[in-house]
């Protein structure tokens, strides 16, 4: 009930030192955007806040939180927005 499937054009980017699992869209051969997807149960969280995060990894490797989100849906709506506006 808790599994997330990747939707097409993303992949998983999880490692096994990671707070939690995630997924990458590429956007240019420097930047992806990428959701951080937290346990489902609030109590069972690395951090206190929304289940999905998104974020912006430049080409520095660094990552720019873009806004928390409950749900996956509104997570990608927010991924899609960032990579259609994105100008380097």
């Amino acid at each position: 009930d808790d599994v997330i499937e990747i939707p097409d054009g993303w992949i998983s980017t999880s490692w096994r030192n990671n707070a939690c699992p995630s997924m990458a869209l590429e956007i240019d051969e420097n930047t992806a955007i990428t959701i951080w997807i937290d346990y489902k149960s609030p109590e069972l969280r690395q951090t206190v806040g929304k289940r999905f995060i998104v974020s912006i990894q430049d080409e520095e490797e660094e990552f720019n939180n873009s806004g928390d989100f409950d749900t996956l849906e509104e997570a990608l709506e927010k991924a899609y927005i960032l990579k259609n506006g994105y100008t380097n």
